[in-house]
């Protein structure tokens, strides 16, 4: 979900399809992904379904999400990736390998 979200940030969620439309970011259940999928709505189609996307995918999903599968709706993002990610910026290296060569 990159550039809006970074591996390792918190995304906060309302519990939940009510309310939910094109540019929410929803946590939706599907088959073989056991911790559901976290993708932007692109559009809502005419039989209800929604459009979703990844952020840094360049095509919709192939699947469009029943509005029953929606799980939540992120509300809030807490940026603990970002902070992550600044830090290992910071001696440019990764922050386990920062950790690692702090240890020894």
């Amino acid at each position: 979900m990159a550039p809006a979200l970074l591996p390792g940030d918190v995304c906060v969620l309302r519990q939940g399809a009510r309310g939910v439309g094109p540019g929410d970011i929803v946590l939706f259940d599907k088959e073989g992904w056991p911790g559901g999928v976290l993708h932007r709505i692109v559009r809502e189609l005419p039989d209800g379904r929604f459009e979703t996307r990844g952020d840094a995918n360049p095509v919709p999903d192939l699947d469009p999400v029943p509005r029953e599968r929606v799980l939540g709706v992120c509300v809030a993002v807490l940026p603990a990736g970002r902070a992550a990610h600044f830090l290992a910026s910071l001696r440019g290296g990764t922050l386990p390998g920062q950790l690692d060569s702090q240890r020894r």
